[in-house]
């Protein structure tokens, strides 16, 4: 958790170079926004964000999106490409009788997107390049859901999540 002093270190290294003024309003917004981070992760987002070129003054949108590449788990950065060609060296790998294994090989996402798929389709596909093109679309959707997931937990203080969680669950309900 930080506190508004840390807050003002982190807006002040952010804001060294540019010459703008830092006020009461600034530091309110940016600790109401980032209360919730760690001070070592917010810091190595301010030395990013320094190194960055914003048009203007940098703001709290820069900082976060600064704050999304320096703390993004990698196994977002997999393209679809290359999760299907996991898949596939794991086939290889493991044979047509160890799916649990293989499974237990990939990344979360790439396994989420092979169980939503079915490794089975894969396996048996006689056109490899239909299959993939399929299967990019189901493992481009199950991204999309987890870096939504990841962007939320990141930038939305706890008490603003368990909200959006209660606000959802009700609408399951519904």
């Amino acid at each position: 958790m930080l506190t508004k002093k840390q807050i003002v270190q982190i807006i002040t290294l952010v804001h060294a170079d540019s010459g703008y003024e830092i006020r009461a309003e600034k530091i309110y917004v940016w600790f109401d926004a980032l209360q919730h981070l760690k001070f070592d992760m917010a810091i190595n987002a301010a030395k990013y964000t320094r190194t960055m070129k914003f048009y203007g003054e940098p703001k709290l949108q820069d900082f976060i999106l600064c704050l999304d590449k320096c703390t993004k788990p990698k196994e977002l950065d997999i393209s679809a490409d290359q999760a299907f060609n996991l898949i596939i060296d794991g086939i290889r790998k493991y044979s047509y009788h160890h799916d649990e294994q293989l499974l237990a090989s990939l990344p979360d996402v790439v396994a989420q997107a092979a169980k939503t798929f079915g490794i089975k389709e894969i396996r048996m596909s006689e056109n490899i390049s239909v299959c993939r093109g399929q299967f990019t679309r189901c493992f481009e959707s199950i991204k999309a859901q987890h870096e939504k997931h990841y962007l939320e937990q990141l930038t939305l203080p706890p008490s603003l999540n368990r909200a959006i969680e209660d606000l959802r669950s009700k609408n399951r309900e519904d």
